[in-house]
Formats: C-alpha cells, sequence, structure tokens
C-alpha cells in the first residue's frame, strides 16, 4: 500500500528522513538494496542542505552530478548509483503526485565498463594506506586486504575470533571458515591488542569488537567512511571495501589452488570466483 501523501510531504518539509523510511515501505526489493537506496537519499539530502535546496523545490540534477564528482573523485560506479538512487526517489514522488517531474529522468550517468567496475588495491597502495594508518585502520585494511573479509564480517570480527596461537581468524555464521593471518597481519593485530591495554602476564587480554567506532560496532556507512578516509590520508583513489578483497583474492590465486580461494573468500561456486580470476589477469589497475 502506498504511503500517506499528506505524511510524505510534511516529513520532507521537517524530517526528510522520516520521509524517506514512509517511500523505502512501498519499494520492495531485498533489505539491503533497500538500505543502499536509503543511504543515497540520504547523500541527495546531504546535498540539498549544502546547497540550500529542498526535494520538492527546483533540482538542477546537472548541479548534483558534478557535486557527485567532486564528492566520489570521479568514480563512475559510485556516482551513477547515487543518480540512479536519486531518480528511483522522484519517481516514487511523482507516483503521489507530489512533483510534476522527475529531475533525474535524463541522468543515465557515465558508460562504465564492467573491466572498470572491478578494481582493486594495488600493492603500492595497500602499503601507503599502511603507512598512514594508526593500529585500529592497520588492522582494518589487513583484514581487507590480506585476509579477505566482507565489510560486514569484518564490523562483527570479536578478539574470541582471532586465535593467535594458530595465527588465524575465525569467520562465523553462514561463511564461517577459518583464515590465515599474513606476517603483517598477526603483527598487526597484536599491536593493536598492546594499544587496547593487553598485558597476558597480568592476566588482562583484549575483549570485545575489533574494530570500533566509540566502543560500537560500525556501521556500513562509517566503514566506508573509514576507508575513504584512510585514503585521503595516503592521498590513494578512494575505491570501495570490495576492492581490498580484490587485492586479498590477487594473493590467493597466486598461492592456492581455486578451491581453497573459494573456501578463504568465503565464495559458494566457481562462477563466484570468476570475477577475482578476470580481474587477475587483466593486470594492476589503472590510478
Amino acid at each position: 500500500m502506498p504511503p500517506d501523501r499528506e505524511q510524505v510531504r510534511r516529513a520532507l518539509d521537517t524530517h526528510p528522513d522520516d520521509a524517506f523510511a514512509l517511500l523505502l515501505e512501498d519499494l520492495g526489493g531485498p533489505w539491503n538494496t533497500r538500505k543502499a537506496v536509503r543511504s543515497g537519499w540520504r547523500v541527495f539530502q546531504r546535498w540539498l542542505d549544502e546547497s540550500g535546496g529542498t526535494v520538492l523545490g527546483p533540482v538542477e540534477a546537472r548541479a548534483y552530478d558534478r557535486w557527485l564528482h567532486r564528492e566520489y573523485r570521479g568514480v563512475v560506479a559510485s556516482v551513477n548509483n547515487r543518480l540512479s538512487q536519486a531518480r528511483r526517489l522522484y519517481t516514487l514522488l511523482q507516483a503521489l503526485e507530489l512533483v510534476d517531474a522527475n529531475p533525474f529522468a535524463a541522468s543515465s550517468g557515465q558508460h562504465n565498463p564492467a573491466e572498470q567496475r572491478r578494481r582493486r588495491y594495488s600493492p603500492a597502495e595497500v602499503d601507503a594506506l599502511l603507512g598512514h594508518a594508526g593500529p585500529e585502520d592497520r588492522v582494518l585494511v589487513l583484514l581487507g586486504a590480506h585476509a579477505g573479509l566482507t565489510g560486514p564480517e569484518v564490523c562483527r570480527l570479536t578478539w574470541t575470533d582471532v586465535d593467535a596461537e594458530r595465527r588465524a581468524v575465525q569467520i562465523r555464521g553462514r561463511r564461517s571458515r577459518t583464515v590465515p593471518c599474513t606476517d603483517d597481519l598477526h603483527a598487526a593485530l597484536r599491536a593493536l591488542a598492546q594499544a587496547r591495554g593487553e598485558t597476558p602476564l597480568l592476566g588482562q587480554v583484549a575483549r570485545g569488537l575489533l574494530i570500533t567506532d566509540a566502543g560500537a560496532a560500525l556501521t556500513d556507512m562509517q566503514l566506508r567512511a573509514r576507508i575513504f578516509r584512510a585514503c585521503e590520508r595516503a592521498q590513494v583513489p578512494y575505491r570501495a571495501w570490495q576492492a581490498l578483497r580484490n587485492h586479498a583474492a590477487e594473493r590467493f590465486l597466486a598461492a592456492y589452488p581455486r578451491d581453497q580461494v573459494m573456501h578463504l573468500l568465503g565464495v559458494g561456486s566457481p562462477t563466484a570466483l570468476l570475477p577475482s580470476i578476470r580481474l587477475t589477469a587483466r593486470g594492476t589497475d589503472d590510478p
């Protein structure tokens, strides 16, 4: 059932995020997709706040496009996703007769070939990220680039999942598996434990989540923001978390049989591994 038109209009005037929640109920689809769409609407609202606009007021799609290119440093996939999410917002608003036209109807974004969408951080870029990282961010980068964990897996990881003696990390849940630690990751975990006050001889050991925001678990948005800031410090072009996993996949493919790489990455079929194989065969990404 569509949301109440007047309720959405009032919310857009006072608390836009409440209006977004109402519109999402009519969107349908997987929860992860709806969450990503709402994230895009919040980015759009941030631009409106900065530019002095409103959702129901005049909107210049080209101005938002230019702002997105600055915000995402020209990463085409990110810009295209945000434009698509804005277009979806106005499609819903048109259906409620809250706007006459969709300002993003003609904004299809830039052509983005598949081989350019699958990116990875190069070894030099990972080294630069590590060189400008504190103890926690160093572990964060290595969990992606050396252990190949997904973003949600990193956000859930606790110290009880770290097996220091076996030099391994235990991933629990649907993709349950044990991933060996590289020397760099092992050293980074020890340094982070010490920074958290671990003193084994006194019976003090690190507890709780490995990666936190003021002690709380990171959200997806906070994880992306953490990587974005790390890239800014290291002057490395920003790429999404998957680019760290792609770096790990390249390392794994050089050292293990493909079936073992599937296990380490937590992918369920050879088909799911094909993008990583093709990316590795393509060679180093352009900066």
